[in-house]
């Protein structure tokens, strides 16, 4: 069912405490700050809030080491209550963390406590100690582990956290960065000392602001792991992290691990940056990588700039890397050009390839449908693989020929080794270049032998002084191989097809490849990986892509894999054993969060992530269980019934007691969907074997559940609140307004109507005409279901779903660039745009008209319906069966993981400091955010300046005052973009 009416939530409004803004002269009886680990209040009534409560909680927030929280708690208390005793403990407060300027601003607007002489001189030996103190220039960047913190650093590196917390923690000075509280913070809070990590948090933020910067607080999803590298106690991970919903930040993930446990994170740090082709050196110890400045040295620990190398080149690739950093040797490549740079020498040498490689180029042509021209040429070739030779005289480079080339660094002339393969043009078929390219290249210890494997399966050794063919080990597969390769797909019962020459050419065919340090193995991915003994070729173990889509060589020989999931794999050559590990907490981060939905009262969130439902009340903030193989269909307005469906049956429960109030048996390969009246009393279940579906209408009242006469191949487009109505229809055919008591059909819409609504009282119905599916216009109509006149306008959109308000005087139509506001009388319109809008997939209306909500791919929406839609919260899906909430103007709440799958982003101009989320969520979560939303008002965070969205397109928006239905007056800095843009169609009548 498509609801179009929600109960508002009777919630409490939840107020902030600020210690970044001057305090307010008239508060609106503020709800109490939320700790990280448990509420530092039990939630109370809004009125009943007086200074002693802001008092409490800041003695709680200063238990959990929040200090900072704290002090904002006891100016809210001091708004309320002045005196010279709360004054002195809050002025006090403030100086003693550092927040010297915060301190400076509250003191010029406060009202004095009293007359006094005591309070006028306390107030101007404030004035004095702030005047007296320097002026600090405090940095966002990433520092370096200092030097007496290195016997601390290796205490941490081999897991002994109870030694090393206490090193570290002595050796902070004030001059310590933001980003080395940060540091010890986490390793704080990873060793189970959670109020050492709030007080870092908090002297992190405190820095954070006193250098005139923001915090935000946004939700991630772990990409797939991108590269690792072994390491001889570990491994390097370097991970991209994407935003969910917001604005694109180059995020990276640097962690270090031990070798078989990934849960086992010795180091982490996240960077604002792109670390993509990231090598490790000195044994994890430093990585380097490439970037538009040229190549960047950092400290693995704490990803903090060591150097940068300027090549000449922006954004290369490294394609080898030697030496500890004082001996740093590394080769860069960008198109033909290879550079070499040497450390010792500082010295850049820069030598470019010759020759050509055969490209395609696609140029696509607008218009319908898809078409494009090929483009042939001949490219200049480009690099693809380099090595140095051990003595650091020859340079190998592979080029995208197939060539190898090799170079004398004195200068001479270089070495061009080729070899015949058979070379198949499919460019004229618009097909991809058949090029053969070497996948490794690797000098053997003694500068002798040059290796290099093909991705076509030859493997060739060369001498690279006399410029001689040692070895061809050919790369066809044995008949066994082929034969498994040939016949991957076939059915069982279906005879073995028997592998040609080609096929065994072709099931040699590489993806990748990578030699052992010593050129005893070689790992080869076709289709899986394999390793294989280079001196008879034969295959040693077989390792599954699917479970380790990437693999590295350590420096002792042995074979590591990294799976997108969190496995593990570890082969020893010595014993031909492989071990492995797969954390369990982290298998369902492999899946993607679907839809969503919230029912109409907005307090039971669902969505699906993987092959699980997870359901949330979010009044009560716990998780609603399901079976395991259960999925949620749908929830009643109030919550109280649900329809599940298990394997053999679909069953409608109380949502409170979870007891069957009807049931209807499913036979094999019936699949379902199901749809609920809002009063709870009517479901209808969708019930199909393709091609064919059938309509059941279950009365919940007697419990029973029968086909409908009118339901046979028809889908249901929406059902009315008291279960009277419901628009029911054929794709491609006109669907009908339908009397479910009477079983009777009223009406028809349009033919090609894509989606529909019946308003709350039960008088209208409102549906979206889609007449071309190929063109990008629609028709929106609305009628009285007692009148045979129909009122139509027209818009250029692709349609997505429609709304109409209780009375029907409001009809909203979701399009894929924007909502639209269509009015009774009203012969144009209004479009508004916004990000959100593009992301929604359904639209529920508050019955007063004065809230929206939008759902789907993961999110839900709250808006304030006054001139225009006001955003007032979000609501977002995680990944790990979560949920994380934010208001417009920054304040949080969320599950119990929801701070792990947060970042928090410390911005001043050009400047980016990406913290852990746990830092921003100790300022910014405060109980009540969801229910303010409901009840039309922004919840603000404790801290200011901390929660507000940034980013390109999403600039910080705060509300001075809160929304409240159509007839508040909200003022943002600087306004959302929701400009009104007027439709020129005329209104028509049928």
């Amino acid at each position: 069912m498509r609801r179009t009416a929600f109960i508002t939530l009777v919630g409490l409004l939840a107020m902030a405490c600020s210690s970044a803004v001057p305090p307010e002269k008239n508060p609106e009886r503020p709800t109490m700050a939320a700790s990280t680990t448990a509420p530092v209040a039990a939630i109370r009534a809004v009125h009943l809030f007086t200074a002693a409560d802001w008092l409490a909680a800041a003695d709680q927030a200063e238990k959990e080491g929040n200090i900072d929280v704290a002090n904002a708690c006891r100016g809210k208390a001091y708004q309320l209550s002045p005196s010279l005793d709360l004054l002195k403990k809050w002025m006090d407060g403030l100086l003693s963390t550092g927040a010297w300027s915060i301190a400076k601003a509250q003191l010029a607007q406060l009202a004095p406590p009293d007359n006094t002489a005591a309070a006028r001189d306390y107030i101007a030996s404030i004035q004095a100690r702030i005047d007296a103190h320097p002026t600090q220039s405090i940095s966002l960047n990433l520092e370096p582990i200092p030097a007496q913190w290195s016997p601390a650093l290796e205490a941490q590196k081999a897991g002994r956290w109870a030694d090393a917390l206490p090193m570290f923690d002595k050796a902070f000075t004030p001059e310590s960065a933001p980003s080395l509280h940060e540091y010890v913070a986490q390793l704080a809070w990873q060793s189970g000392n959670h109020k050492t990590a709030a007080q870092h948090w908090t002297k992190a933020r405190v820095l954070i602001c006193e250098a005139g910067a923001t915090l935000d607080l946004f939700s991630i999803e772990e990409a797939p792991k991108a590269s690792f590298e072994p390491t001889t106690d570990g491994l390097v991970v370097f991970s991209s992290i994407r935003t969910s919903f917001g604005p694109y930040i180059p995020l990276w993930r640097v962690q270090w691990t031990s070798s078989l446990d990934v849960n086992d994170v010795r180091f982490r740090v996240n960077v604002a940056d792109n670390l993509s082709g990231a090598m490790v050196i000195e044994n994890g110890r430093y990585y380097i990588h490439p970037s538009e400045r040229g190549i960047v040295v950092r400290e693995t620990a704490t990803s903090a700039v060591i150097e940068t190398i300027d090549i000449g080149l922006k954004q290369p690739t490294l394609e080898w890397v030697s030496g500890p950093l004082q001996n740093l040797q590394f080769i860069a490549a960008q198109a033909g050009d290879v550079t070499v740079w040497d450390r010792v020498t500082k010295k850049v040498e820069k030598f470019t390839l010759e020759g050509t490689t055969p490209t395609i180029t696609r140029v696509y042509r607008a218009g319908r449908g898809v078409y494009h021209d090929n483009i042939l040429k001949d490219t200049p070739s480009w690099a693809v693989r380099a090595a140095l030779s051990p003595d650091g005289r020859l340079l190998a480079v592979g080029g995208s020929d197939s060539k190898v080339r090799v170079f004398h660094r004195n200068g001479s002339k270089p070495q061009v080794f080729e070899h015949k393969w058979d070379y198949e043009e499919r460019r004229g078929m618009g097909g991809n270049p058949d090029l053969n390219e070497p996948l490794d290249l690797r000098f053997n210890e003694s500068g002798t032998e040059l290796w290099a494997a093909f991705s076509h399966g030859e493997t060739l050794v060369w001498n690279p002084i006399k410029g001689t063919l040692i070895r061809n080990i050919n790369g066809q597969c044995s008949d066994e191989e082929a034969s498994q390769y040939v016949n991957r797909y076939q059915q069982p019962g279906v005879p073995l097809a028997v592998p040609s020459a080609r096929d065994k050419e072709e099931c040699g065919h590489r993806a990748r490849a990578s030699f052992s340090p010593d050129l005893k193995h070689v790992a080869i991915l076709a289709g899986n990986w394999a390793v294989r003994d280079t001196a008879t070729f034969r295959v040693q173990t077989t390792l599954s892509s699917d479970a380790v889509p990437d693999v590295r060589w350590a420096s002792n020989g042995n074979l590591v894999g990294l799976g997108e999931n969190g496995a593990v794999l570890h082969w020893v050559p010595s014993t031909g054993k492989t071990e492995g590990k797969t954390p369990e907490s982290l298998k369902e981060h492999r899946y993607s969060v679907y839809d969503t939905f919230i029912n109409d009262a907005g307090s039971i969130f669902s969505f699906e992530s993987g092959k699980t439902w997870h359901v949330w009340n979010l009044s009560t903030g716990q998780k609603e269980l399901l079976q395991p193989d259960a999925k949620l269909h749908a929830v009643s307005s109030d919550g109280n019934t649900w329809i599940v469906r298990l394997p053999k049956v679909v069953h409608v429960i109380d949502g409170n007691t979870k007891k069957v109030i009807a049931a209807y048996p499913l036979s094999q390969g019936e699949e379902t969907t199901g749809h609920i009246s809002a009063d709870g009393k009517t479901a209808i279940l969708d019930v199909s074997v393709y091609p064919h579906s059938k309509l059941v209408l279950c009365d919940l009242k007697n419990g029973e559940c029968k086909p409908l006469p009118q339901g046979d191949d028809k889908d249901v487009f929406s059902i009315s609140e008291n279960g009277k109505w419901a628009v029911i229809g054929k794709r491609n055919e006109p669907p009908s307004v339908v009397d479910l008591p009477a079983q009777k059909e009223v009406f028809s819409l349009s033919p090609a109507t894509r989606s529909a609504a019946i308003s709350a009282d039960g008088k209208w119905v409102a549906w979206i005409e889609h007449p071309d599916r190929d063109m990008r216009k629609v028709v929106i109509h609305r009628r009285l279901l007692s009148s045979q006149k129909t009122e139509s306008i027209d818009q250029v959109a692709w349609p997505t779903e429609i709304a109409i308000a209780r009375d029907g005087s409001v009809v909203w139509a979701l399009f894929e660039h924007g909502l639209f506001r269509w009015s009774g009388g009203d012969d144009r319109g209004t479009l508004f745009e916004n990000n959100a809008f593009r992301l929604a997939r359904h639209i529920q209306l508050s019955p007063d008209n004065k809230l929206m909500l939008l759902s789907g791919y993961g999110q839900v929406n709250a808006f304030a319906l006054g001139a225009g839609p006001a955003p007032l919260a979000t609501l977002r899906a995680l990944r790990s069966g979560g949920y994380f909430i934010k208001s417009e103007a920054g304040a949080v709440e969320g599950s119990a993981d929801a701070p792990d799958h947060l970042l928090t982003s410390a911005s001043r101009g050009q400047e980016q400091l990406i913290l852990s989320g746990r830092a921003g969520w100790d300022a910014a979560h405060i109980q009540g955010v969801w229910a303010s939303a409901l009840m039309g008002k922004i919840a603000s965070p404790p801290i200011a300046n901390v929660g507000a969205q940034t980013g390109p397109g999403n600039p910080p928006i705060g509300a001075s005052a809160d929304v409240v239905g159509a007839s508040a007056v909200v003022r943002f800095y600087p306004p959302p973009n929701l400009n009104p843009t007027p439709n020129e169609s005329p209104v028509k009548s049928h």
